[in-house]
């Protein structure tokens, strides 16, 4: 039946038609979830979302940013390492005081002057000192005069180093005040051979020379200490001396002179230069040299001393006995003045000077009982009798 095939066709189209828009519909409904599904993983997984900005709205122009570095590569996961301990600083001590070592120990006592306490200290622990620390123990002993016990710990020194100039030194310091000045100057010869310049042995070896007038030993230990180290003040100095004393004009001249430009402000070098024209019978120079020393230097007992003596020599008492008088004021202790002063003053008829200069004189050395006797002599042909019999009562005390 043509009719009815193509009604059945038509519902079979229609069902065709619905069954399509099913599947689509199911297809579009399964593909919406899938995107639902990818944005909800989208919103946990991005970064947050940048401000949005109206798009009806022309953005603002920005400076081109540089490009974002790419992502790194996921890596692998490892299992977390066990954290180690973070090690804490130890806390770094505060230094104390440095322990004291015998000889800082030694030498307080020493600057003390407890001397004692320095030796005892030393000798108990003598098995650990060293040789800068048993020299300290040696120099403690003569700081304390003991002698004996001074050359004991010296030649201990000597044991352990028999070229230690300063264990010499104070084995010939021990002898010399001992008064064995052979053996003193043999020690101090070895020390100053260790070392030419140590000044303490020098000054051992000056004190033997100078007891027996030895200018020529003087004369050169200052010569070495000048080739060793070159022409220092308080060498010239001595050397003007020592030449001056021994008469040897030409060299005293010459080192006074340097002594004066390398030392203008010591006395005695001016002094000694007027004595070189005087020994070299410059009369006139002497004169003038002489009096310029003293005058210059009023202060310098030796320059007033040396002016004094010769203004005697050349008779002129008055002005013999003004810097007679200037020598003891400046220092009462110079035997010399006072015996100048005595000398002069009776010669210029001031007896009563005469006897005050006579009393000091004679408390030097009661040889200069003479002084008296002669100014008693002088004071009876002036008719001074009187004084005279002052004198003469004085002269006697003075003599017993």
């Amino acid at each position: 039946m043509p009719l009815l095939n193509y009604d059945s066709q038509k519902s079979n189209t229609c069902l065709k038609i619905v069954l399509s828009i099913v599947f689509v519909s199911i297809s579009a409904f399964s593909e919406e979830e899938l995107v639902l599904d990818e944005v909800e993983d989208a919103k946990i997984q991005a970064p947050p979302p940048q401000n949005r900005t109206n798009p009806l709205e022309k953005p603002a122009t920005k400076a081109p940013q540089p490009a974002a570095p790419m992502p790194a590569a996921p890596q692998p996961e490892t299992p977390a390492a066990k954290a180690s301990p973070v090690p804490t600083a130890t806390p770094t001590p505060i230094a104390g005081p440095a322990k004291e070592t015998y000889a800082t120990q030694a030498t307080k006592f020493i600057l003390e002057k407890k001397y004692p306490n320095a030796t005892e200290l030393l000798w108990k622990n003598i098995e650990h000192l060293t040789e800068s620390e048993t020299v300290l123990l040696t120099k403690a002993h003569y700081l304390n005069k003991d002698y004996f016990e001074t050359m004991k710990a010296a030649n201990l020194v000597l044991a352990k180093n028999d070229q230690n100039f300063e264990a010499l030194t104070y084995l010939g310091l021990a002898q010399l005040r001992k008064k064995k000045d052979r053996e003193a100057k043999e020690y101090f010869r070895r020390a100053n051979e260790a070392n030419p310049t140590y000044i303490p042995a020098i000054n051992g070896l000056v004190e033997i020379y100078e007891k027996n007038n030895n200018y020529y030993e003087l004369r050169l230990i200052y010569l070495d200490l000048i080739k060793h180290t070159g022409e220092k003040p308080e060498f010239l100095t001595k050397l003007c001396e020592i030449n001056t004393k021994d008469g040897i004009t030409d060299q005293a001249q010459t080192y006074c002179r340097k002594a004066i430009q390398a030392s203008p402000n010591v006395p005695e070098n001016y002094s000694n230069l007027g004595i070189v024209y005087k020994n070299i019978h410059d009369m006139p120079k002497a004169k003038l040299q002489l009096q310029f020393a003293a005058d210059k230097f009023p202060k310098s007992d030796i320059n007033q001393l040396n002016y004094a003596q010769f203004l005697e020599e050349q008779k002129n008492f008055i002005e013999a006995f003004k810097y007679y008088g200037r020598c003891v004021k400046v220092n009462e202790f110079i035997e010399n003045c006072w015996v100048g002063y005595t000398s002069a003053s009776y010669q210029i008829q001031k007896f009563a000077e005469t006897m005050i200069g006579l009393k000091k004189a004679c408390g030097f050395n009661k040889k200069h009982s003479f002084l008296g006797r002669k100014a008693s002599s002088f004071a009876r042909q002036t008719k001074q009798e009187d004084w005279a019999k002052k004198l003469d009562v004085l002269s006697e005390i003075c003599g017993n």
